[in-house]
C-alpha cells in the first residue's frame, strides 16, 4: 500500500511540472513550411507567392534556408517576461532553421500588433553580421513597417539580408561537380569503348562501371538542386542578429 501512495505522489508531481511547463513556458506554432508562416495574416496571397517563389529559388541556388514568421502578440505564445530575441531564438532551433552542417539559416519573425521584429541568424554566422541586420531592420523593415506597409517591408528586407549574407559564386564555380561528374562519364565511357575494342573486356566493362556510378551521382546531384525541401535542415542559433520596434 506504502508503494501504491509513493507512486501516486510521483505520478502528481510528474503532472503537476508538466502543467506548469506548458502553462509558464514558451509556446512556439507548428511550421506550415519552410518559406512563409503568416500567422498574424499581414501580407497578401501575391506577396505570400512573391516570398515563396524567392526562398525556394534561394534554397535550390545557394543552399541557405531563410524563413518569414508573423504573428500577433508574443503573450500568445508567452510569459509576459519573455522578450522577443528569447522567443526568436527558442523558435528558430525549435523549428531547426537553416542546413545542421554549417548553421546558417535565417529567420525574420514579425510581431505586429506588439510592433517588433527580429532577423534572427544560425549559429554558423558570425557576429560581425549583427550590425548589418540593425541595419536592414532600421533602414528597411522599420520604416516601411511604420508606414504599414509590410509586405514591401518584408520583401525588401528579404533582398537586402540576402546581399549581406550570401557570396556571388561564378557559372562556372557553381556546377564545378555537375561539369566534372560530366567530364568523368565521357571519357569513362570512351575508354570503355577502347578497351572492349582492343579484347580488354575486364577494363571495358570497370570503366563502364565507373560512368555508371558517375551518371547516377550527377542525376541525383541534378534532382537536389531542383526539390524543394519538406522540413528544416536541424540547424541552430545562438541568439545572433538584431531586433527593433516601431
Amino acid at each position: 500500500m506504502k508503494k501504491f501512495y509513493i507512486y501516486i505522489i510521483l505520478m502528481v508531481a510528474i503532472f503537476s511540472i508538466g502543467f506548469a511547463y506548458n502553462y509558464g513556458g514558451l509556446n512556439y506554432p507548428v511550421p506550415r513550411n519552410n518559406y512563409v508562416n503568416d500567422y498574424a495574416d499581414i501580407l497578401n496571397s501575391e506577396s505570400e507567392n512573391r516570398i515563396w517563389k524567392r526562398l525556394e529559388n534561394l534554397e535550390k541556388n545557394s543552399g541557405l534556408e531563410m524563413t518569414i514568421v508573423t504573428i500577433k502578440t508574443l503573450k500568445e505564445f508567452a510569459p509576459p517576461s519573455t522578450t522577443i530575441e528569447e522567443y526568436a531564438t527558442g523558435l528558430f532551433n525549435n523549428w531547426g532553421v537553416g542546413n545542421r552542417s554549417n548553421n546558417k539559416g535565417v529567420m525574420i519573425l514579425v510581431i505586429s500588433e506588439d510592433k517588433m521584429c527580429k532577423i534572427e541568424l544560425g549559429a554558423g554566422y558570425s557576429t560581425r553580421y549583427d550590425k548589418a541586420m540593425k541595419g536592414i531592420i532600421e533602414e528597411v523593415l522599420i520604416p516601411n513597417f511604420r508606414a504599414g506597409s509590410y509586405e514591401q517591408g518584408v520583401e525588401n528586407g528579404i533582398e537586402e539580408i540576402i546581399k549581406s549574407v550570401t557570396v556571388k559564386v561564378g557559372f562556372l564555380k557553381y556546377y564545378f561537380t555537375e561539369f566534372l561528374l560530366v567530364t568523368i562519364v565521357i571519357i569513362c565511357i570512351l575508354a570503355g569503348i577502347s578497351c572492349i575494342k582492343s579484347g580488354r573486356d575486364g577494363w571495358g566493362w570497370t570503366f563502364f562501371g565507373i560512368a555508371f556510378a558517375a551518371l547516377g551521382f550527377l542525376v541525383y546531384r541534378i534532382l537536389f538542386r531542383t526539390s524543394s525541401s519538406s522540413s528544416f535542415g536541424g540547424g541552430y542559433s545562438s541568439g545572433g542578429g538584431a531586433s527593433g520596434s516601431w
